[in-house]
């Protein structure tokens, strides 16, 4: 997959700067910049998350539509943050030229997208994503398990990846992302998973545990994880089960807890309240969520992240490129 690479000078302020080699400029914002809400008073993004439960196909955990088209945005709005995951996501969009962002030594890189359907593994840290211009996109959120049997893929090999998912999965699935590049309206992008992925998923004679809500679905998965890998201590060794884990899920059991371990702060935090939000007793939350202390809990959401807590808060209530914790909660 071939990608437009821009690098700029460090700034806190949007820039402008050359693309590759494209002769207009362009302006990128340093992807730690806070992003205000869109007002109320002006048309707003449409963001929808729907369960696999709810559109009745148990091989998937979510579905998230995302549609800015002709939403007045500033750069730093255009901005998306994403968590650590455990999940594997296929993603697309119609001609948006959206690419992930991030700080470098040498200054800011943007690095776009070529591909409009691209899939992603599970990620190990925050991921950031700017975008162009405005318009319309989509993501669908899988289990490993899932993903590696509906797939037939090598999880291991897009780990803290996005890769091009035409090249990855083959021409069998064509057909559904090109109708998913071209859909218009959510209707008619559930009625096309529906259509490639149930019927596929049911064809397979796969049984699956359908999510039964999305609080802790990561969690659910890995405590899944963890009660295969005791199974197999019957009758291997500790160093064969860790191999065994690493070479199924593609991480070991540590780092799958890691993941994992701040789903509760996320929801916990679940609300558009300036005063609850200012009122967070962090240490007590601590302990409810099974951590050491306040600063084992703030090094680890800052790791899950890439904010400590108070700061993760606020950007959760306050900043439009927080967009998808929302949906999510």
């Amino acid at each position: 997959m071939k990608r437009n690479d821009m690098v700029i000078h460090k700034e806190s302020r949007p820039l402008l700067a050359r693309s590759g080699n494209d002769e207009h400029l362009i302006s990128v914002p340093d992807p730690m910049v806070r992003a205000p809400r869109v007002a109320a008073s002006q048309k707003m993004p449409s963001a929808i998350l729907y369960s696999g439960k709810s559109i009745g196909c148990d091989a998937i955990v979510a579905v998230v539509s995302r549609d800015t088209d002709g939403v007045m945005l500033s750069a730093a709005q255009r901005l998306s943050h994403f968590p650590a995951s455990s999940f594997i996501c296929l993603s697309w969009h119609n001609n948006i030229a959206v690419g992930t962002i991030e700080r470098q030594e040498k200054g800011i890189s943007w690095k776009r997208f070529d591909e409009s359907v691209l899939i992603s593994g599970s990620q190990s840290k925050p991921t950031v994503y700017w975008s162009l211009h405005g318009g319309r996109g989509g993501m669908v959120y899988f289990t490993i398990s899932v993903a590696k049997a509906l797939f037939n893929i090598d999880v291991t090999a897009i780990q803290d990846r996005n890769v091009c998912a035409r090249q990855l999965l083959g021409p069998t699935w064509f057909a559904m992302f090109d109708q998913l590049v071209e859909s218009r309206d959510d209707a008619t992008m559930l009625e096309i998973i529906n259509h490639h992925i149930s019927s596929r998923w049911d064809s397979m004679h796969h049984a699956s545990n359908p999510v039964q809500g999305l609080q802790y679905a990561g969690r659910r998965w890995v405590d899944r994880l963890i009660s295969q890998a005791k199974l197999w201590q019957n009758s291997r060794s500790l160093r064969q089960v860790q191999r065994s884990v690493k070479a199924m899920s593609g991480r070991s059991l540590r780092e799958w807890q890691l993941l994992v371990s701040t789903e509760k702060v996320f929801f916990e935090t679940a609300q558009d309240d300036q005063k609850a939000l200012n009122s967070l007793d962090w240490a007590a939350l601590a302990l409810e969520a099974g951590f050491s202390d306040q600063a084992h809990l703030s090094r680890t959401v800052k790791h899950i992240t890439g904010f400590p807590p108070a700061e993760f808060a606020r950007r959760f209530v306050e900043d439009e490129s927080f967009w998808i914790y929302r949906l999510w909660t």
